[in-house]
């Protein structure tokens, strides 16, 4: 009884310092505000960095107010409305469109079900890169944490054993997986058929712009 009483009196400091601590005035006008047009997605190292400077570029584009926000995969129990409050009010004049960029949406296991409750109706562009040069990079962006790392060759070798273990389709279907720990799960991040098959059960297919990173990094958007 004591654990829950103090889970929710941490849950309930969370709300308040985070809604009208943080947001203040934009957290208590949030039900007056709109969601966001359109929404990055993902993948993790597939050039979705590269694609958000060309968005914020765009005179009918409104710069996101956090890159990353997080918020339908690690933020989520403080509330829709503070998500809200991140956009602007809701007016008949709204002439620009605004958008979240968060890359672990795509392979998050929660997010797709969570999104749709709020926002069935959303846009979404998910960049995909080669799996194999998505995991490469990843692995040298983590070594550039100055942590120390095995080889790559290692983690290949230990996760491809790992996968013959178990179905891993099935366990994206359930929700009963965890891509959180970044030495064990080079490759399932770049298994994009198991995660796009969730959102497509979810969403229909013309709310997707589906962009291989090969061929959006030599065609310059014109903006």
């Amino acid at each position: 009884m004591d654990n829950e009483k103090n889970s929710l009196q941490k849950f309930l400091y969370r709300k308040i310092k985070y809604n009208l601590i943080q947001r203040n005035l934009y957290a208590i006008t949030s039900p007056l505000r709109k969601f966001p047009d359109f929404l990055v997605i993902g993948g993790k190292r597939c050039g979705t960095t590269t694609l958000f400077e060309f968005l914020r570029q765009h005179h009918n584009i409104s710069n996101p107010a956090i890159d990353h926000m997080g918020f339908f995969d690690d933020n989520y129990k403080l509330g829709i409305n503070y998500y809200k409050s991140f956009f602007p009010i809701k007016t008949k004049n709204n002439s620009t469109l605004d958008y979240d960029v968060t890359t672990s949406y795509f392979s998050n296991p929660y997010v797709a079900e969570r999104m749709h409750k709020h926002m069935p109706n959303v846009k979404m562009i998910i960049l995909l890169r080669n799996p194999t040069d998505r995991a490469w990079s990843e692995y040298h962006s983590n070594l550039r944490s100055g942590k120390q790392y095995d080889k790559f060759e290692t983690y290949i070798e230990n996760e491809l054993q790992e996968l013959e273990t178990y179905d891993f389709s099935y366990k994206v279907k359930t929700n009963d997986y965890d891509l959180t720990d970044p030495t064990k799960n080079y490759l399932k991040k770049g298994l994009y058929v198991y995660y796009l098959k969730k959102w497509f059960n979810l969403f229909t297919k013309k709310n997707f712009l589906i962009l291989p990173t090969e061929t959006f990094s030599t065609h310059k958007p014109k903006i």
